[in-house]
């Protein structure tokens, strides 16, 4: 409440906003500031910090395949698209959740250990497998670099002695190749070249590839927000 001379007295000012709650440890705000709660409004990474250095000043060019549909949206992580073998096409897409695999049995060859999977998506070159739960090739259990792949095996070195085959399930953890923040394109409906923050996964001309945009600064940083209840304050700072 304060002194309103036009109403003679005193008038009581309403917050046209709901009251958070206060803070009265006197640290980090003054006592009794209200303190809104984090704002559950996803929106991809948000850089912060970091400049680059010219040419690029962080950002880079790659490609999307004109006929990718899935949609990559501003802030959004993009991994290198792979083939059959597991090697990269030239083009990126937007990164998802680890690859489950489902592992029916690994076999050991000079150094090399081979596991076999139900058909999928061939794991990429150079991505990590990551296995737990063996209790009969207990060795196992920890995370390869993925040497080769197809759509059925996918090979790693390997030191140890010989090996019991035995059915699991690993999850590949692809490298983040950026961060995307817009791209270019021929569209086909305004028959002009489209600058857009975002990759529809539609509308181009797909005689071209599609110019992306990317930060792949191993500077940078970015605040994103996440729902995965193993991610703790020790990953803040942390890079892929």
């Amino acid at each position: 409440m304060f002194p309103n001379a036009a109403l003679g007295g005193w008038r009581l000012n309403i917050p046209r906003f709901p009251i958070a709650p206060v803070c009265d440890d006197g640290d980090s705000f003054y006592e009794g500031e209200p303190v809104m709660a984090n704002t559950n409004a996803p929106n991809g990474f948000s850089q912060y910090s970091g400049t680059g250095s010219v040419p690029t000043y962080e950002q880079v060019q790659m490609a999307i395949a004109a006929t990718n549909t899935t949609a990559i949206y501003f802030g959004d992580p993009v991994v290198q698209a792979t083939g059959t073998t597991g090697l990269g096409t030239g083009y990126i897409a937007q990164a998802a959740a680890p690859q489950a695999l489902a592992i029916s049995g690994v076999a050991l060859s000079n150094g090399i250990v081979t596991a076999t999977f139900t058909a999928t998506t061939a794991p990429a070159v150079g991505s990590v497998l990551a296995l737990t739960g063996l209790t009969t090739a207990t060795t196992l259990n920890g995370n390869w670099l993925i040497l080769s792949s197809t759509t059925t095996t996918a090979t790693f070195a390997y030191s140890g002695a010989a090996l019991s085959t035995q059915a699991t399930t690993g999850y590949v953890y692809t490298p983040i190749a950026g961060i995307f923040v817009g791209c270019k394109y021929l569209s086909v409906a305004q028959k002009r070249t489209t600058w857009s923050n975002y990759w529809p996964g539609s509308d181009a001309n797909t005689s071209a590839a599609v110019t992306a945009y990317v930060i792949d600064d191993s500077s940078a940083q970015f605040n994103v927000q996440t729902a995965n209840s193993n991610t703790t304050a020790t990953a803040v700072g942390f890079s892929t």
